[in-house]
Parts: structure tokens; C-alpha cells; sequence
């Protein structure tokens, strides 16, 4: 009963982990369910498409019972025929829901179909609803890395100085997020930016095998980061900088890294030496943007000892020695009870009734 959330809401299933990292590209996005996953994604879990002027190329395959007897295939490939009449696109990304599962769909088989029967590049991603959409965003960049980069077709596809990876609006980075990003990137000496998912399409995924620099914002970033790393062998960085003193350094290091090629020096997680006055604080966030705001308290406001606890997955050589996954609602309250006090807890509201 430890995964049965009482005052926690419900994070955001791993398929609306994929429709929030495909939701602005030219992919035709199918979701193989009844007609609930993709309605439930684009009101609840995308703040997109409430805010803004913008509908996303995703549809739902509206699957029946009697289709999961007889099987999907024909009527699958009717739908999306059907519906490319009327909405054009690139790609098209074959999205799975508890339904699938169930019913042991072949997704690997079905984007062959679907390929060989739109002459369109399709992705499969065998999502189940049952992970949370960190997992899905991986999924996602994964299927775009293997069948996209690398493969620049058209001539007006320009490549770019640095691509980010893993920024969506489920970890925070909404428009204004990413647009200051970019902003400070070029003023610290890259000349082009793109992020994948807000304003990075296929043309732009294809030309990364040229890309100068990575940088992942999110466990699902780094995860892509170090794939295309092992392909292409381009240098990553994890994070951003929160704080003056820490932006002013990592100015310096993206200008070092473009004008005289000087690597970027390796990410450290240890503790720095001990200071004065003993501040302690514990963020509960996911991991990059707790190390984050770490890295802010301790070199700007000498906090001494600063914990990071997440309900989100943790990359073990980020960490330090009381970062932990909490897995249920009683770990947090227990990793309080047991490491308290402290003079600051950082978090969403949403955890207070839990402290």
C-alpha cells in the first residue's frame, strides 16, 4: 500500500511524459487508447494547450473492444491516412496506454505498418500509464535520437551551437524558463541555441551530430545526453545556474568553452567545506533543480548542509549522501523526522501537509 498516494496528487503518467516532449513538433501523434489518455494529457497534465494559441498534432485512436478481438492494424492505418488528410506532418509517434499492454500490442510491428503505409518516419513508444512521465520523456528522446539524428536531409537545416534536452513544462520550464535560457546562452558566447521540443523539430534533431555542446535539464536530458554522447562523442553539461555568483561563473566557462576551446570543467556534487554558521535547509524537488539551488545556498548564503530528496528518479553520481527517491508519502515525513531541523524546507506547497 506504500504507492497509494492519499494527500500527494497523482504525478503525470509516462505518456503524457512523451506528448509533453513531442506537443510543438511536426509529429502526428497517436495515442493507441479508448479515447482517454490523450484528452486527459492535453487538459491536465499540458499547460500549453490551456494558455496558449497552439493544438497539438495528437489524436486519439479511439480503440474498442471488439478492435482489441480482431486486432488494429488495417483500422489503424485507415485513421491515420484519414487524419493526414487534414493535418499534414513530418513523423508520426505511435504512443502505448494501459490498453495496449494489456492486450500485449506489437508496437514495433505496428510502426512498421504504419511506415511502410505513409511512406512517413514512425516511432514507436510502448508507454503503459504506469511510470511517471520522466520515463515516457525518455522513451521519447531516445526514438528521436535513434531515428532522426544524424540524418539531415534538407539543405536549409542549419546546425546548432548548443541543443538542450529534457526542458518541458512537467519540470518546470515553461516558455519564459526557456527563452532566458537561450538568452544567456548567446550572451555568454554561443551563437545558435535550440531546444528540443520548443522550437527544435526533426530538422533540428538531424543536424546534432554537428551540435558543439549538450546540455540537459533533466534526468530525462541526461539520459539523451549521454546517448548522443556515445554516438557522436559531443561534450555535455548538466544543470543551469541559479544565483548570481553561479551564473557569473558558468558565463565564463560557456565563453572559454567557444572562443579558446576550454573544456568545461567536470561537474562536482561534493560537499564544500564546512562554514560558520551551520545553516541547513532540505528541497524537495527533482534532482537537477534541487542540485541547483543547492549550489546557489551554499555559495551565496553559506548554508553548511543542504539535503536533496526527490519523488522522482536520482542519477546516482549526482548525488551526495543523504540524497534519496522517496517512494512513498511516509518516506518523506520519515527523511524529516530523522535529519530535522532545518532552518528551510524548499518545495512545492503541495508537500506541506506531509511535513
Amino acid at each position: 500500500m506504500k504507492n497509494l498516494y492519499q494527500i500527494l496528487p497523482s504525478p503525470a503518467p509516462d505518456y503524457s511524459g512523451v506528448s509533453s516532449m513531442l506537443f510543438e513538433m511536426d509529429i502526428l501523434t497517436v495515442f493507441i487508447d479508448p479515447h482517454g489518455c490523450n484528452g486527459q494529457t492535453l487538459h491536465y497534465s499540458e499547460p500549453r494547450y490551456q494558455f496558449f494559441n497552439h493544438i497539438p498534432k495528437s489524436f486519439s485512436f479511439s480503440v474498442r473492444e471488439i478492435d482489441a478481438i480482431t486486432g488494429v492494424d488495417n483500422l489503424l492505418v485507415k485513421k491515420i491516412k484519414s487524419a493526414l488528410q487534414y493535418v499534414p506532418a513530418k513523423a508520426i509517434a505511435l504512443v502505448g496506454a494501459p490498453v495496449p499492454m494489456i492486450i500485449s500490442t506489437d508496437f514495433r510491428s505496428l510502426a512498421e505498418i504504419v511506415e511502410k503505409d505513409t511512406n512517413l518516419p514512425t516511432i514507436a513508444l510502448s508507454t503503459n500509464g504506469l511510470s511517471t512521465y520522466e520515463s515516457g520523456q525518455k522513451k521519447a528522446l531516445e526514438a528521436l535520437i535513434d531515428k532522426f539524428s544524424g540524418h539531415s536531409q534538407s539543405s536549409a537545416s542549419m546546425p546548432y551551437d548548443v541543443h538542450i534536452l529534457g526542458a518541458t513544462p512537467l519540470d518546470g520550464w515553461d516558455d519564459t524558463a526557456i527563452m532566458d535560457y537561450v538568452e544567456l546562452l548567446k550572451e555568454c558566447g554561443a551563437n545558435s541555441v535550440i531546444c528540443w521540443g520548443h522550437g527544435g523539430d526533426i530538422d533540428a534533431i538531424s543536424t546534432v551530430d554537428h551540435a558543439k555542446l549538450l546540455i540537459a535539464v533533466s534526468n530525462s536530458g541526461i539520459h539523451a545526453a549521454r546517448k548522443i554522447y556515445e554516438k557522436y562523442h559531443i561534450p555535455y553539461i548538466i544543470g543551469f545556474p541559479v544565483g548570481k555568483k553561479n551564473t557569473e561563473e558558468f558565463c565564463s566557462n560557456v565563453k572559454n568553452f567557444f572562443t579558446n576551446n576550454v573544456p568545461f570543467p567536470e561537474n562536482t556534487y561534493n560537499k564544500p567545506e564546512s562554514v560558520p554558521n551551520k545553516k541547513s535547509a532540505l528541497i524537495i524537488a527533482d534532482q537537477i533543480t534541487g542540485n541547483a539551488l543547492r549550489d546557489c545556498l551554499e555559495s551565496e548564503y553559506s548554508y553548511d548542509h543542504v539535503d536533496v530528496v526527490s519523488y522522482f528518479s536520482l542519477d546516482e553520481n549526482l548525488t551526495r549522501e543523504n540524497d534519496i527517491h522517496l517512494c512513498s508519502e511516509d518516506a518523506l515525513l520519515n527523511f524529516y523526522t530523522m535529519h530535522s531541523p532545518y532552518d528551510i524546507v524548499i518545495g512545492d506547497p503541495v508537500y506541506q501537509d506531509l511535513l
